[in-house]
């Protein structure tokens, strides 16, 4: 995290001001993705999981494989795509997206352990990973929706 925001901290360090001020001056949106920190993790975390599924191989495999990547790139995809979007209300629609397709990655990551496609401990670090990322858009969602309810009363 960074500068003592914790959860909050979507705004780089260079960001001036604070986070509601960013969120208030965006209307709740903001403009440019690649300046918010969940991005930033959500990019990490699908780089990982691309590294860690390129072992599966077969039918059941390859199968999930896909749906890990898939899943697990869409985090970021939705955060990037509501970031532009122009309003915080649709901002908060795709945060929401992302949202759910971390906890379709938790799910996918969680089955490839009980049925022995992935290492324990590989899957319980990227666990580990996908729940803080999820906690973090989760925030950023709701100071997004608290920004716009005040900009469109």
């Amino acid at each position: 995290m960074g500068e003592g925001r914790g959860a909050l901290d979507w705004a780089r360090p260079q960001e001036k001001g604070t986070v509601g001020a960013a969120a208030a001056r965006y209307g709740g949106a903001m403009q440019n993705f690649r300046d918010l920190r969940v991005w930033e993790q959500a990019q990490c975390l699908a780089t990982r999981v691309h590294g860690a599924t390129k072992s599966l191989t077969g039918t059941d495999g390859a199968g999930l494989r896909s749906q890990l990547r898939r899943s697990s790139t869409s985090i970021g995809a939705n955060i990037a795509e509501g970031a532009t979007s122009g309003s915080g209300r649709q901002f908060a629609r795709y945060l929401q997206m992302a949202i759910a397709s971390a906890a379709e990655t938790e799910s996918h990551l969680d089955f490839s352990e009980r049925v022995g496609l992935l290492p324990r401990g590989t899957v319980l670090e990227l666990i580990d990973e996908t729940v803080k990322l999820r906690r973090q858009i989760v925030a950023l969602r709701k100071r997004v929706v608290a920004a716009s309810d005040t900009q469109n009363p």
